[in-house]
């Protein structure tokens, strides 16, 4: 298939999926058919093809189409989504003002970080995050945060035959380290990544959790390593407030710790 007919049908999968949105009753092929003018022999490929992977439901009774499972599924992490970072940012805030620091909120998708809120400090700190814009989690104290809510043999599966990418002298390339680096981010609350993608960022992360015990978020705080004293005061410091906030958004959400 050409790539022009692979975006013909990726539009047309969307246009599907819409549609039917805004059909709970359901509707039958030809009136699939008529309202979006997609050819008989593609509409059926496509509807077999969504249907198989769940975004759409098939009622053998009424011969009708629904929107499925697998759709309702990421509305509901989109609107969970949202509603936490609509509630965490009045803490980012917070957090970055204690702290003149900037401070992220993200979520993870596979083996990755996405960032969904930045709050910059007033200081130019040259991150390489920005909002929409994705990490490799096992490189960031975010990405550890968000891993520790997995079981152990669930995150050797996802890494299972992948090499874990290497950033700098102190990143975590092995993934029996990483699992004894989730065990005691699981134990303390919070994540470090210590120079792990940058080796001149210090960063701490705590995890939000649901009342399931799923971690669905993460919080975090980053410096540059040369701002950090020999005593350890600012990273104690960085602690306390971040995982702090975390437990206040959980709070606020409705989550429980």
């Amino acid at each position: 298939m050409s790539q022009s007919n692979d975006v013909k049908s990726a539009s047309r999968v969307i246009q599907i999926l819409e549609l039917l949105s805004h059909h709970s009753e359901g509707l039958t092929f030809s009136q699939i058919q008529s309202r979006l003018d997609i050819p008989k022999s593609s509409l059926s490929s496509l509807l077999a093809t969504i249907s198989k992977d769940r975004w759409i439901d098939f009622d053998q009774i009424s011969k009708t189409y629904r929107s499925g499972m697998r759709a309702w599924e990421t509305s509901q992490r989109f609107v969970r989504n949202l509603k936490i970072a609509e509630s965490a940012e009045d803490h980012l805030i917070e957090l970055r003002n204690l702290l003149n620091m900037t401070v992220h909120l993200a979520i993870r998708d596979g083996r990755d970080v996405v960032y969904v809120s930045q709050m910059k400090a007033n200081i130019d700190d040259s991150l390489p995050s920005f909002v929409g814009g994705r990490l490799p989690a096992s490189a960031t104290a975010l990405g550890k945060a968000l891993l520790s809510g997995l079981p152990n043999t669930t995150v050797s599966r996802l890494y299972d035959k992948v090499q874990l990418q290497r950033f700098s002298e102190f990143t975590v390339t092995e993934l029996p380290h990483l699992l004894r680096v989730l065990d005691e981010t699981r134990k303390n609350g919070f994540a470090e990544a210590n120079g792990d993608f940058r080796r001149d960022i210090f960063c701490i992360a705590s995890p939000i959790v649901d009342t399931e015990g799923n971690v669905v978020a993460s919080i975090s705080c980053t410096i540059p390593k040369e701002q950090l004293d020999s005593f350890g005061k600012i990273a104690n410091k960085m602690r306390d407030l971040v995982v702090g906030q975390a437990q206040e958004i959980r709070r606020e959400i409705g989550y429980s710790a």
